[in-house]
């Protein structure tokens, strides 16, 4: 018997009123552990560089921003992961992206070839 013919037989046998609360609580439980690995995954990589810090005695202005990098990498993942859990798919997501770049470049660039002076240093 596989796992999910045992989860499935498992949850036959619950109450007719916590059928509809299952279809909740389980994305809402996987968005927790997301979150939770997550949050051990950037402690995890924080001491590492921490550790790797003080064996290669790195200074501490490259310190900083290896952690907001890591920080940053993390976050993301796990956003992407949440969307994910939630039903958004990454072709949606990349659509989006793509296309306010578009609309920023698009937006962006006839400003500075008609007002070339605007964007001229100083």
């Amino acid at each position: 018997m596989t796992l999910i013919d045992r989860l499935s037989t498992l949850r036959t046998r619950l109450p007719a009123w916590m059928q509809d609360w299952i279809e909740i609580a389980i994305p809402l439980l996987q968005i927790l552990l997301i979150v939770l690995v997550a949050w051990l995954l950037h402690r995890l990589f924080k001491r590492l560089i921490q550790r790797a810090s003080a064996h290669y005695e790195f200074p501490h202005e490259l310190l900083m921003p290896i952690h907001a990098v890591v920080r940053w990498l993390i976050i993301a993942g796990s956003v992407l992961l949440i969307l994910e859990r939630l039903g958004v798919s990454a072709s949606v997501l990349w659509s989006a992206f793509t296309g306010f770049a578009t609309v920023g470049a698009v937006a962006f660039l006839p400003r500075g070839a008609c007002c070339p002076t605007c964007f001229a240093p100083s």
